[in-house]
């Protein structure tokens, strides 16, 4: 699910996610991806706050999630919103067989997994993915693409290297 920052409004007016909410479980969903959610994960309490709203769905849920790093940032980390990240959120009995999870190391949360551990031992992983892409001429400084560009830059500074714009658009693309 692509533009969900809509539906995940932790704070303030929750009526889109309870909404959502009531759709999944008359559809008895037990997997809920979500792409770019609007959310800094990197904040502990975001993800503490929406497990309480989709705890309404299912008793046992569990969250996979992964942002970009930039919500570690000083002036991000207490943001609630944040474009740039992905959610895997597993309900009920397939939630008490999430067996491990993985993520995105680059800083960019460009994704995060979850594995199930089903009958005979079999897994199953589930993945949830985006590729930040330059849309239009305006690239506003919250868009995905600004942060993976920020990301980019820091790393070269980091590395004592010349940020290249044009290396990171092609990394991204």
């Amino acid at each position: 699910m692509q533009n969900t920052q809509h539906a995940f409004c932790i704070y303030g007016e929750i009526f889109s996610t309870q909404h959502m909410i009531n759709h999944l479980t008359l559809l008895n969903v037990g997997m809920f991806a979500a792409i770019s959610p609007n959310l800094n994960w990197c904040n502990k309490s975001h993800a503490i706050k929406t497990k309480q709203i989709f705890c309404k769905h299912s008793p046992h849920v569990h969250i996979s999630s992964n942002s970009s790093d930039i919500g570690y940032e000083k002036e991000y980390l207490f943001d609630p919103h944040l474009i740039g990240g992905n959610t895997l959120l597993t309900f009920g009995i397939w939630a008490s067989k999430v067996s491990s999870i993985d993520m995105d190391t680059s800083g960019q949360g460009v994704y995060t997994s979850t594995t199930i551990m089903g009958k005979n031992k079999k897994m199953i992983t589930f993945i949830t993915a985006y590729i930040s892409v330059l849309k239009g001429n305006d690239i506003g400084v919250e868009s995905l693409y600004a942060q993976q560009l920020m990301i980019h830059e820091k790393q070269a500074i980091r590395q004592k290297s010349t940020p290249n714009p044009h290396s990171a658009q092609r990394k991204m693309q």
